[in-house]
């Protein structure tokens, strides 16, 4: 079974490593989001705020956050990027696990039918993942149905 080449992986992607993959899109999907997440207060508070002549700073206030400051620039560089990526891997996970569910690769995708592998979707994962555990989320080798 072969699903597609993947450049972000450097090979092709196929029964034996397509969980490894899906589990790489979740992973970073769900890394983008925490990163952007953090990073959005600190970047909204440096571009909202209204900077003022004097400020009297008491020991409780928060810094004033300039968002001419490099590290504040950046950090919105960053997260932006974050986010445009954490958007598009999860999109990409989310049609590989319809795929998945219907036991289809990305070239059988463009077939029209029905898939004559389709054992319906919690076997189709079954598959790919093994039997339902608590290690279909972390990277080890599946146990075959």
């Amino acid at each position: 079974r072969m699903d597609h080449h993947c450049p972000w992986v450097g090979n092709c992607v196929g029964f034996k490593n397509h969980k490894f993959f899906l589990l790489m899109c979740f992973y970073t999907a769900a890394a983008c989001a925490f990163f952007t997440v953090s990073a959005l207060p600190v970047v909204a508070r440096a571009f909202t705020a209204k900077p003022t002549a004097v400020r009297l700073v008491s020991a409780g206030d928060p810094p004033v956050l300039d968002p001419n400051d490099p590290s504040i620039v950046a950090l919105a560089a960053a997260s932006s990027f974050a986010a445009s990526l954490g958007l598009s891997t999860a999109g990409l996970l989310f049609s590989q696990l319809l795929l998945a569910a219907q036991n289809r690769t990305t070239i059988e995708a463009h077939y029209r039918g029905r898939s004559p592998y389709d054992l319906g979707p919690r076997r189709n994962l079954e598959q790919i993942f093994g039997l339902w555990d608590s290690s279909w989320f972390l990277p080890v080798h599946p146990r075959r149905p």
